[in-house]
């Protein structure tokens, strides 16, 4: 019987999505059959027990899965017996603990998390020129080492022999840490990050929203309001308002066709985003 996989992952640059792709073809390539899902157009009813394996794919913010993203993950069901799990991140830093929240919930609900793995990509905030240099010089090079890594971790993840020795570690992790109280990885964002995204009704997440603007430049085009992952941005009187929904992602301003929007300072053309990366239109124009 064929195996069966469900890859769901969220990226606002590209980085994550590049990775997901990657996954996706190694598991073709093995014979799999694989279904890439957005989490931002994932819907129910969904048919969970088709699926052999789900990957979750996510880019690391402030050393953490997106709050959203660890949000969705919490309303799935138990899994049926012997369904696997793996996990992928994806950040311009290395922080191996990133994963472990998404680690308990799965195994809470009793999937069988066999592998967590991240991967080096560009920084999606471009402070200099030089970074700038050094990011175009360095990009393939980092996309490379990925997609060899990717093949490398599928062949381990569909290695039937490996799983128990994989669990056992993963288990051992996960089990012998305070999950509340983990290491911040020496990552200074950790406590900004889970400030602005978990107490939304405090003032700095506030401050935060009202800090990101929309500019004389604007086109009217709606690309951010029909792209944004939460509908956070809605259009009221022919121009677009971002509301207190927002995650901060920066999707939108990553691609700005006219570079009209900007948070603290940060605009289009001091962000990154993959080459070819084209956010989804999640929902329709408004007349």
């Amino acid at each position: 019987m064929d195996t069966k996989v469900a890859i769901i992952y969220f990226s606002a640059t590209g980085n994550t999505e590049m990775i997901a792709f990657e996954y996706a073809r190694n598991f073709q390539e093995t014979g799999a059959n694989v279904d890439l899902i957005r989490m931002e157009e994932f819907k129910e009813p969904f048919p969970y027990n088709y699926y052999d394996f789900f990957g979750f794919g996510f880019p690391i913010w402030g050393c953490r899965a997106p709050i959203w993203f660890r949000n969705k993950i919490l309303q799935f069901p138990e899994a049926k017996i012997d369904q696997k799990a793996f996990i992928f991140g994806t950040s311009a830093g290395w922080y191996s603990d990133a994963a472990i929240p998404i680690i308990k919930i799965l195994k809470e609900k009793k999937y069988n998390v066999v592998r967590a793995s991240f991967y080096k990509m560009p920084s999606n905030i471009i402070i200099s020129s030089a970074q700038e240099k050094f990011q175009k010089r360095f990009y393939q090079k980092l996309y490379n080492n990925a997609t060899l890594k990717v093949e490398s971790e599928v062949r381990e993840i569909i290695a039937e022999n490996k799983n128990a020795e994989i669990q056992s570690m993963l288990t051992y992790k996960t089990e012998s840490m305070d999950i509340d109280n983990l290491p911040k990885s020496g990552c200074i964002l950790s406590f900004l990050t889970n400030y602005m995204n978990t107490m939304k009704k405090l003032p700095g997440h506030k401050f935060s929203i009202k800090r990101t603007k929309i500019n004389d430049n604007c086109i009217r085009c709606q690309l951010c309001y029909k792209s944004c992952p939460v509908n956070a941005i809605k259009w009221i009187g022919n121009k677009p308002l971002i509301t207190e929904d927002c995650i901060l992602c920066m999707r939108c301003i990553n691609n700005c066709p006219v570079n009209a929007i900007e948070t603290f300072g940060i605009r289009k053309g001091s962000t990154y985003k993959a080459p070819d990366y084209s956010p989804p239109i999640l929902r329709n124009e408004v007349q």
